[in-house]
């Protein structure tokens, strides 16, 4: 996980990377990465938010190679 601006996070993951945009009161998900990625964006929602940390809404747009 790096942060990219203020408030937000990249997870980068192969083809589709997930975006944790917000602070610990009240954060999304955007997009939520590719299949067998679910513990990598877990454990930066916990390094970043805190055990427990539950998103307001997960918004997912697209993922492909171009």
């Amino acid at each position: 996980m790096e942060e990219i601006a203020r408030d937000v996070a990249v997870v980068e993951m192969a083809i589709s990377n997930a975006y944790l945009v917000g602070d610990s009161s009240s954060w999304v998900l955007v997009d939520s990465g590719t299949p067998g990625n679910a513990q990598k964006i877990k454990d930066a929602v916990e390094a970043r938010f805190g055990r427990g940390a539950k998103p307001r809404a997960i918004l997912l747009t697209h993922g492909h190679f171009d």
